[in-house]
């Protein structure tokens, strides 16, 4: 039998919020995780019917990290009060990364090599396979198109930088 415990006892500032959310995001069954929503949501008395946590729950999608970026901005409304001069910052900042898409990790790749590539395909008999046409024909399709391919260096570096 679960106690609920008396939360007018409980010191607001003795709680870790980041702290909460972190154990919360390691309960994988919903049903347990709403049930630890509902034990600790008299601490929140600025996300009352947890509107704010459910909403970044859907932004968050099947993100699986333990700490998200929208955590440590539910973390900041969590201890937020009414006198709190730091809230409307707080909730400038949240709008922002609310209105972005979160991407995660750049990743770096290999810059592809293209004489190698084509001397391996055809040397493995896949270039007509792969890009549906022979050698000689992606050639002059190439030639073809020539004048309407522009390559941006500064992009071109900044891609296979990682930037």
């Amino acid at each position: 039998m679960l106690l609920s415990p008396d939360f007018d006892q409980i010191d607001r500032c003795d709680m870790d919020p980041l702290l909460l959310i972190v154990v919360r995001n390691a309960i994988k069954c919903t049903n347990q995780r709403e049930a630890f929503d509902r034990l600790m949501q008299p601490l929140n008395h600025n996300d009352p019917n947890g509107y704010i946590r459910k909403s970044l729950d859907i932004l968050k999608g099947t993100n699986q990290s333990i700490v998200h970026p929208y955590d440590f901005i539910y973390s900041s409304v969590f201890v937020a009060t009414e006198n709190d001069d730091d809230f409307p910052i707080i909730a400038a900042m949240a709008a922002a990364v609310l209105s972005r898409i979160y991407r995660g990790d750049f990743v770096v790749r290999q810059r592809l090599n293209w004489n190698l590539h084509v001397k391996t395909l055809i040397r493995e008999g896949l270039f007509k396979k792969m890009y549906r046409m022979s050698p000689s024909a992606f050639n002059k399709l190439l030639t073809m198109l020539l004048p309407w391919l522009h390559v941006d260096n500064k992009q071109s570096s900044n891609a296979s930088k990682g930037r």
